[in-house]
């Protein structure tokens, strides 16, 4: 017969206690896990049982089950995904602006209208209704070009207030997380359960991941470092925060480093060229580069728009000329500006009829010395013009252009830089750079588009391009045929005939207007498209279709994303994710035990209370 001492009882009683205990631990996990089934960012916990030396067991550590591999891949195809979704918002707003091809924001829409205006022109150039619809349809095409460009300055605005804003959100996060680390140091220190802090962090830190690419290290005290993806510190022991000030006003010429501030990490490392993924690169993509490329894009527009009507519009005069003619070319030393000039033009002044009054060639290249002040001098001292036109400079300087004035008011002034004449074709470059031009082109004496273009900001003269003010008031200033090269010159009188200058009828230079938009033209590389030979029309369509084909590019990349993040989570559910069934099996497994453990202790108790009885 055996006997049962009181250690023999006390130790069952111990096991049986603590058999009671984990079960009641192991139950609470369970019920945890099962409440928490559908809870964003909550993985499934275990209770992790330790057989006791002197009998029983104990639940020593609660553990989440996780897959750090699985998690670090997933966050970052949310930084990936952070960077494409902030490039499509802008991409999106930029197509709401384009419109539809051949709706009435499409730009070649509107140079076609142009073209055929300028058709109708050129077949009746003495056509005043014709004339008011070819400046007309002008306006509407220089504005759309300006809204155009504002718009793209407008959308990197609109990127710039979104750096300042995930900036602020990346610096939210990281002292959310340092938080979180001290939270977690404390925690241990005093045995209590972490995970569900460790859950808190990993949510964190997965929606740092959307604002910027990141790195994160797990230390030995069981914080994490977290790092930028070049390395920079954001949280490790402390926080590191990141500081910008947006710019209130960005236009062609706010570019970064000079026009927008840096991205500062703790004050000091300058993050704008580091950032390589996450919303945040996506923002600074946006305002530096996607946008810029635009804008490029649209300016090589213009330009090239601009020169190539300038071109032509200056080898011709209206019907009357008009009495002055002003330049748009900027002289940079104002009168000591140097010149390099050949070939020959002819200045000559007109009266209301379109016959010469006065008329003289001037062989540019004996204009000594050849500066501004020198070619002013050879017109003005001109004995064939007989004092009837002075050129000078007006303006201030820098910003002085050569104007030529018909000093009778009835008269006017035109201008035949011998274009037509390849011999005695004038070519003029001003200051020693730039191309070489005609005469009346390379001073823009006639231009018909104007604005700002500053050679080192991209962007501003699609902002401001106009149809040139006093021509826009008075369509009649609209040229339509060219100075007659046929007519002798010379000192005073003129031979009495020939002597037309100028005619009503005269529409040669009308439709070389017209035939620039029919002839293919030579397009640089610009932004994203490289070097093409098109039409303008053609150019201003592919502008369109290229920003139509990279917002679609962009919402494929991001449904992309989203499917691998779809299968990447997934995955990380199956292993950190709360099976209810499996839950719900294991609940009552552990109840079952509960119950054992609870009657293996009612009955050790029943029999120590007997054995207390005997020996009493």
């Amino acid at each position: 017969m055996s006997v049962i001492s009181s250690s023999n009882l006390t130790s069952a009683i111990y096991s049986a206690l603590s058999g009671v205990n984990a079960a009641q631990q192991e139950m609470s996990v369970k019920s945890d896990n099962i409440s928490n089934t559908k809870t964003v960012g909550y993985t499934k916990k275990t209770a992790e049982r330790t057989n006791n030396i002197f009998g029983g067991v104990n639940i020593t550590k609660i553990s989440r089950s996780v897959d750090n591999f699985l998690i670090k891949d997933m966050r970052n195809q949310t930084a990936d995904l952070g960077m494409v979704n902030a490039l499509k918002d802008v991409y999106q707003r930029l197509q709401n602006n384009l419109g539809k091809p051949g709706g009435s924001g499409d730009l070649s829409v509107q140079v076609n209208n142009l073209a055929a205006s300028m058709e109708s022109f050129a077949a009746s150039p003495e056509n005043g209704m014709l004339k008011n619809q070819v400046i007309n349809d002008a306006v509407i095409l220089s504005n759309r070009v300006n809204d155009l460009a504002g718009t793209i300055q407008n959308l990197r605005a609109y990127a710039d207030s979104k750096i300042d804003e995930t900036v602020k959100s990346i610096n939210t996060l990281t002292t959310q997380i340092d938080s979180l680390n001290n939270k977690i140091v404390v925690a241990e220190a005093n045995g209590q359960d972490i995970t569900r802090l460790e859950d808190q962090r990993d949510q964190a830190v997965t929606e740092l991941s959307t604002k910027i690419g990141i790195n994160v290290h797990l230390r030995a005290n069981n914080t994490l470092l977290v790092q930028t993806k070049a390395s920079q510190t954001l949280v490790d022991g402390g926080v590191n925060l990141i500081t910008y000030t947006p710019q209130n006003v960005v236009g062609a010429a706010t570019v970064y480093p000079a026009g927008f501030n840096p991205i500062l990490l703790n004050g000091l490392s300058d993050l704008t060229t580091t950032v390589q993924d996450g919303a945040l690169k996506g923002w600074i993509d946006a305002r530096d580069s996607d946008m810029p490329a635009v804008a490029a894009e649209i300016e090589n527009f213009a330009t090239s728009l601009r020169d190539a009507v300038n071109k032509i519009h200056n080898q011709g005069t209206a019907f009357p000329p008009q009495n002055t003619l002003t330049g748009t070319t900027l002289l940079p030393s104002g009168g000591a500006t140097t010149l390099s000039m050949t070939g020959s033009v002819r200045i000559a002044t007109v009266d209301a009829a379109g016959k010469f009054v006065t008329s003289t060639d001037i062989n540019l290249a004996g204009v000594v010395p050849a500066t501004v002040s020198g070619l002013i001098t050879a017109i003005n001292t001109n004995p064939a013009l007989a004092g009837s036109v002075t050129a000078s400079l007006i303006g201030t300087a820098p910003n002085q252009t050569l104007q030529l004035v018909s000093n009778t008011a009835g008269n006017g002034i035109a201008v035949n830089s011998y274009d037509s004449v390849p011999a005695s074709t004038s070519q003029v470059q001003i200051g020693g750079a730039g191309p070489s031009r005609s005469f009346s082109f390379a001073f823009g004496l006639n231009d018909f588009f104007t604005g700002t273009d500053t050679a080192a900001v991209v962007g501003d003269f699609s902002a401001s391009m106009q149809v040139r003010s006093d021509l826009a008031a008075n369509p009649n200033r609209l040229s339509h045929g060219s100075l007659s090269l046929n007519t002798p010159f010379g000192p005073l009188p003129l031979p009495t005939t020939p002597n037309t200058a100028v005619t009503s009828g005269d529409r040669a230079i009308a439709q070389s207007l017209a035939n620039v938009f029919g002839q293919p033209t030579s397009f640089g590389g610009a932004g994203n498209l490289p070097n093409v030979i098109q039409t303008f029309s053609g150019y201003a369509g592919t502008i369109f279709a290229n920003q139509g084909y990279r917002a679609n590019l962009l919402n494929d990349q991001s449904e992309q994303k989203s499917d691998v993040l779809t299968n990447l989570n997934t995955q990380i559910g199956s292993v950190s994710g709360v099976n209810l069934d499996e839950e719900m099996a294991q609940l009552t497994i552990v109840q079952n035990a509960y119950n054992a453990a609870a009657q293996a202790l009612k009955t050790s108790d029943q029999m120590f209370d007997q054995l207390l009885s005997i020996m009493g």
